[in-house]
């Protein structure tokens, strides 16, 4: 039938498939039948040289050929929508631009929208202001897609109600980008009360209708759920957007399957198998950190630290700040077989300056924690101390309050520090339970313990059932309660804890 055609319109439109040249070959019997869709495609063909050499002429003759056919300017509409999806932007192609925009004067309801889409900055998430009019000529035209943008207008505008109704109306006539958008709303609850069975309706037609990103946040829900049911469903969105080439999601199912969900198939070995194709096929260093801070998990199913060393160091070569400092903490903790202690030394004084506090912050850390001959305590607490003081860093102030709070080591422990940092991680921890599990120690270490105790109890009742009694984390919690309870304080050596 016409396989062969769209076949032939594959191999031009997609460039990876490398088959340009044999897909002129397949549209060309069609064009001879004087078939609309060969002309648009050949027009495709000559306007980007795919296949052929460019050619505009050739390229208008084509055009001309398709509007004889489908009336003008379908044609230009045709080929504007091809080279969008090709190119992965909505400018308009000088070869239709003056067309498209004279038709969109007269009212044409699909030349307003490609014109519309043309039209103002739409780099940013909002709707231009200037697009308006050609969306409202294009929505009143029956162009699903105009009304679902003309609804986030109004959604990003405060006009709540008309907004989510707009943009319920164009779902329902099958535009993905609004069901994708009114998914997105019923999950955050922020413009409207969350419903998370809404969420999930509207999220299943935009990943059905082909969004990758709704795919992807079905999977992050259904990841999030409780039942092997859940997340079979995860698994099965994630390899959705897998399989239409997005490396996000490529990444996101193998951190997924890392965590060897209920009654998903063979995890480890398929998570391992992805991070693994995504550094051999993509260079990836953020599937080689991944993959190493695996390889150094200790009670992990795939523990080998010494394969990890190559992996940030290839990272960290490949000029990864991450992967620096992830080698130069786990090097100077004594946890990173092979390393090359000159290399960790010199990439410490080179990240250790970093504008970036997630790197800065735990390289701080790793002097204090540090192997005795690579430790450096007054600079590493000094530097915890500049991001908190100086930068406001929260991670900062936790770990600083951690070590004053609980060190054995009389130099570092402070009754003095604990009454002033304890107090101010309270103010910001709000319902972060690692940082009010610190505020806990803090209370124990002026002598709080009933506070303290308090504390500590409310922070093992968010872990606890998420976590599970046997975990190794919520031991310590429930080790440290003891302690509290007792009216002793928590207490940790230097180094015994080192992530």
């Amino acid at each position: 039938g016409d396989y062969q055609l769209w076949t032939g319109i594959l191999c031009l439109t997609i460039e990876v498939f490398d088959c340009a040249s044999d897909g002129i070959e397949l549209i060309l019997p069609y064009a001879e039948a004087e078939s609309a869709d060969a002309y648009v495609a050949l027009a495709v063909a000559y306007a980007e040289g795919h296949g052929v050499e460019r050619d505009e002429g050739a390229a208008r003759d084509m055009m001309a050929e398709a509007n004889r056919v489908l009336g003008e300017p379908n044609a230009e509409i045709a080929l504007q929508a091809l080279l969008e999806s090709m190119r992965g932007h909505t400018r308009l192609h000088p070869l239709v631009a003056q067309t498209l925009r004279d038709a969109a004067k007269t009212g044409d309801p699909l030349a307003s929208l490609l014109v519309a889409l043309d039209t103002g900055d739409w780099t940013r998430d909002s709707v231009p202001e200037a697009a308006l009019p050609l969306l409202k000529t294009a929505a009143n035209g029956g162009v699903a897609i105009a009304l679902g943008l003309i609804g986030r207008h109004h959604l990003d505008a405060g006009e709540t109600e008309q907004g989510l109704a707009m943009l319920r109306q164009a779902a329902e006539a099958g535009d993905d980008q609004a069901a994708e958008a009114l998914g997105l709303a019923y999950a955050l609850g922020d413009v409207v009360e969350r419903n998370v069975d809404q969420s999930r309706r509207w999220l299943l037609a935009a990943a059905q209708g082909g969004r990758e990103s709704a795919m992807k946040m079905l999977a992050i829900d259904y990841q999030n759920g409780e039942t092997a049911e859940d997340f079979l469903l995860a698994e099965r969105w994630y390899a959705n957007a897998v399989a239409r080439g997005d490396l996000q999601a490529v990444q996101q199912m193998a951190r997924f399957l890392e965590s060897e969900p209920e009654g998903v198939k063979d995890p480890v070995r398929r998570a391992q198998s992805l991070y693994e194709e995504l550094i051999a096929k993509h260079d990836s260093n953020s599937a080689r950190i991944r993959l190493a801070k695996w390889h150094l998990l200790s009670d992990g199913p795939v523990f080998a630290p010494e394969k990890a060393e190559p992996l940030l160091r290839a990272a960290g070569e490949g000029k990864s700040d991450m992967a620096r400092g992830v080698y130069v903490s786990t090097s100077f903790g004594g946890r990173l077989p092979g390393a090359d202690m000159k290399l960790a030394k010199a990439w410490m004084e080179r990240e250790i300056q970093s504008s970036d506090p997630a790197i800065a912050v735990p390289l701080a850390s790793a002097l204090v924690h540090a192997q005795p001959e690579y430790r450096d305590v007054p600079r590493g607490l000094q530097l915890l101390g500049h991001w908190w003081e100086e930068e406001d860093n929260v991670d900062a102030l936790n770990e600083l309050a951690w070590l004053r709070c609980t060190s054995v080591d009389t130099a570092i422990f402070s009754v003095e520090q604990s009454a002033v940092l304890g107090p101010a991680l309270a103010a910001l921890a709000k319902d972060n339970p690692s940082w009010m599990d610190t505020v806990a120690a803090c209370h124990a270490a002026v002598g709080e313990f009933e506070q303290a105790s308090a504390v500590q109890q409310e922070v093992l009742a968010q872990v606890e059932p998420q976590a599970g009694s046997d975990h190794p984390m919520v031991q310590a919690m429930r080790a440290r309660l003891a302690l509290y309870q007792a009216h002793k304080r928590a207490e940790e050596a230097l180094g015994s804890v080192f992530d």
